[in-house]
């Protein structure tokens, strides 16, 4: 609305500045004569060619209230808290290694560290941030190569020993194993633009030093046929905020296994 009132106050300005330097302009003595009827006419034929100040003017959305949708009603079988407590203990972040007894990140969790209407449009930045790698370390002539990327963005840090944070080798077979796994895609179908990649060592780069894993708590679902349905809340709600709401997330059951479809954030209904 103050967009709108903005906008006719501006046309309204225009008209009265433009009508008046015209009467400016034109001696006196023609005003009654010929040529003063001719700058009339002009004058109401240029009025007659703004726009209507009734005119409805649209404002565009802003970027920083993005709008969301609301939740879809989805009429399938509810799911019994059985199943619920089934999933929250699947996607527990944590898992210990049963050889060695050491904590391990859920690969579920990488999952739930962006939002998406397809999983093929996922944040994959988001998605490497706590992935593990294999335990190798970095060297120097491995780190002066990685500083050639354009996507590694600690361009003040000539060596290793200068980088505030560790950096972490990650393999893109892992990468795509885990892909392959809990959602049927490679990292070729994803955009991989923002991640650093080293084509010789075959290996996404990042650096973190905190830990921070994705997470949905389910609160209800419901199925229909193969495809399952869990609403809840994840993570994202937490440190990234978005407008209150509901998440949902979509898997499809294959055999007892569950591959992921979408991670998504609605208006309550």
């Amino acid at each position: 609305m103050k967009k709108y009132i903005a906008v006719v106050l501006a046309l309204v300005f225009a008209l009265t500045f433009v009508s008046c330097s015209r009467n400016e302009d034109v001696p006196q003595e023609e005003n009654i004569s010929g040529p003063a009827s001719e700058s009339s006419e002009q004058s109401e034929e240029s009025v007659a060619e703004e726009p209507e100040q009734n005119e409805e003017i649209e404002e565009p959305i802003s970027e920083e209230e993005p709008q969301i949708k609301p939740l879809p009603e989805i009429e399938g079988e509810p799911l019994s808290e059985e199943e619920i407590d089934f999933f929250n203990e699947l996607f527990y972040p944590m898992l210990t290694d049963e050889e060695t007894g050491e904590f391990m990140t859920n690969p579920w969790s990488h999952f739930f560290m962006s939002y998406y209407d397809n999983v093929k449009e996922l944040d994959f930045k988001e998605f490497l941030r706590y992935f593990p790698n294999d335990g190798s370390e970095v060297d120097e002539e491995e780190f002066r190569k990685l500083r050639k990327v354009e996507t590694w963005g600690f361009d003040n840090c000539k060596t290793l020993e200068d980088m505030p944070v560790p950096v972490h080798s990650i393999s893109k077979k892992e990468v795509d194993a885990v892909l392959m796994e809990y959602a049927g895609i490679t990292s070729d179908e994803l955009d991989t633009s923002a991640v650093a990649y080293l084509e010789e060592y075959d290996c996404y780069y990042n650096s973190t030093s905190d830990w921070g894993p994705g997470m949905f708590i389910c609160s209800e679902g419901e199925r229909i046929g193969n495809i399952i349905y869990l609403y809840g809340e994840s993570s994202l709600m937490f440190y990234k905020k978005p407008e209150k709401g509901t998440d949902m997330l979509v898997l499809t059951e294959e055999e007892g296994s569950y591959k992921i479809v979408s991670h998504q954030h609605y208006k309550s209904s």
